[in-house]
């Protein structure tokens, strides 16, 4: 449950971020949202720290710029890469939960 509710924060400020960057292509932000969990979930020290939704923006942007920082120009990185854009300049946070949307993976502390 709780890397759901982290996911679903992150499908949330990613759209709400740059909503017609996504428009009509709702698996591919899905998509980047569950890779960026899965991100935050490995780099966290802590449940604690992995359900801060006070840092969840901070934290995916910061992952969005090491993972362009290293180079990486993979298939996948360039999914990752559109988040930036989506990210760059946004003040949205995420706060509300979008409905049906299933992460793969386990739940932290379960």
């Amino acid at each position: 449950e709780p890397r759901r509710i982290v996911l679903q924060k992150i499908v949330r400020l990613l759209d709400g971020c740059k909503p017609k960057a996504f428009a009509g292509r709702i698996e591919k932000l899905i998509d980047l949202a569950r890779r960026l969990e899965v991100a935050l979930y490995k780099s966290s020290n802590s449940k604690e720290e992995y359900m801060d939704t006070s840092t969840l923006r901070t934290r995916v942007v910061n992952l969005v710029k090491a993972s362009n920082k290293n180079g990486n120009k993979k298939s996948d990185d360039a999914k990752v890469e559109q988040g930036t854009t989506a990210l760059d300049g946004a003040q949205a946070e995420a706060t509300n939960t979008p409905n049906g949307i299933t992460p793969n993976g386990n739940n932290p502390g379960s």
